[in-house]
């Protein structure tokens, strides 16, 4: 978990076991779909947490931290348009 500020901390934990739960089932349900584009979903989210860290001047090392993390998830997040590679 990124260094956020102690008051939006509880919201990523909270976020991150509500979607690691949300992921696991839909691995049950549908693991060819999961497979295909959860590496992307996540590095957008990412980069969406990313952009907020920035807007809410927090460290420049937490935003830096989420955008890597992006990266390192799916480097298509630099895409355009990301509705091409659906």
């Amino acid at each position: 978990i990124a260094p956020v500020l102690a008051d939006s901390q509880p919201r990523f934990i909270v976020w991150k076991l509500a979607g690691d739960l949300l992921i696991a089932k839909a691995r049950e349900y549908a693991p060819d779909l999961v497979k295909q584009h959860y590496a992307l979903a996540r590095a957008v989210h990412l980069r969406y947490l990313a952009r907020r860290a920035f807007r809410l001047d927090l460290p420049p090392k937490v935003g830096l931290d989420f955008i890597n993390r992006a990266i390192g998830s799916d480097w298509r997040i630099f895409c355009e348009n990301l509705a091409v590679l659906y």
